[in-house]
């Protein structure tokens, strides 16, 4: 079983490809590359409660991509 700890990089396997950039406000950005299948999305909608529309993105990615 593999344990990953968000704040223990060492945790994390060493993607295939990626990419960095370095941001004025939050520093380096990294951007890794997902196998087709590891990761999928959808996009959900509808009205609420208080009568407005609302939506959201609901993202998931397995285990072993991370």
């Amino acid at each position: 079983m593999a344990v990953l700890t968000f704040s223990k990089p060492d945790s994390r396997h060493t993607p295939d490809q990626a990419t960095t950039c370095d941001t004025t406000r939050y520093g380096t950005a990294e951007a890794l590359a997902f196998e087709p299948g590891e990761i999928s999305w959808g996009l959900a909608c509808g009205v609420a409660s208080d009568g407005h529309w609302h939506g959201w993105f609901n993202v998931r990615i397995q285990a072993k991509a991370l």
